[in-house]
């Protein structure tokens, strides 16, 4: 097979190519995935036809139960350490290389919300509707999600917005909004000295 004729002839494929995936050892877990997800428990002798297709004990369908629940959340350990292990390092070190660095937004600084909701749509009203909105003023941080108000004090219908979907805004100087802004860094300087 090469991928000339990879085109014409995968869906003979298709079947022997999930059968491998489902069956793979996955090697951070242990586990296949059919092994999870089906419960087919690993280790055990098969069952004979004739016992299949019996009437099956009820203490052996507890055994079989309790085998499968043993081995899931054996599983669900083995993904969680390797996700500790591996996944957060790796994590960060690419949002810093793309980012710079991490963002943190601080209570009374000036935000725009970009409108995510419209990155796949192919609706006419995506060209007219600005991006971002206006700007929006954060009353609180709950680890990487913020709670806004308007620059009147009301709070924002949706509860909380995730940092990604934030960007500082910078009113022009001498307006209103850019006193009000400088008024507020300072505050926030004065009470950092004396903490």
């Amino acid at each position: 097979m090469n991928w000339e004729t990879l085109p014409e002839k995968w869906p003979e494929y298709l079947d022997e190519a999930v059968h491998i995936i489902n069956s793979r050892i996955l090697p951070s877990v242990r586990f296949s995935p059919n092994e999870l997800l089906l419960g087919a428990v690993v280790n055990t002798r098969r069952t004979l036809i004739a016992e299949a297709t019996s009437v099956l004990p009820q203490q052996d369908v507890a055994v079989q139960a309790a085998y499968v629940a043993q081995q899931q959340l054996n599983g669900y350990n083995a993904f969680v350490s390797h996700a500790l292990k591996h996944g957060l390092d790796t994590f960060d070190r690419r949002m810093l290389k793309k980012e710079g660095k991490e963002v943190i937004f601080w209570k009374g600084d000036l935000v725009q919300v970009y409108r995510s909701d419209f990155d796949y749509t192919f609706k006419t009203i995506k060209k007219i509707i600005p991006e971002w909105s206006r700007p929006y003023r954060v009353v609180e941080r709950d680890v990487n999600s913020y709670t806004l108000e308007t620059t009147g004090g009301q709070f924002i219908e949706e509860k909380q917005f995730a940092a990604r979907r934030l960007w500082e805004f910078k009113p022009r100087l001498g307006t209103k909004l850019a006193l009000e802004q400088q008024e507020i860094i300072r505050w926030r300087e004065e009470d950092e000295r004396n903490a």
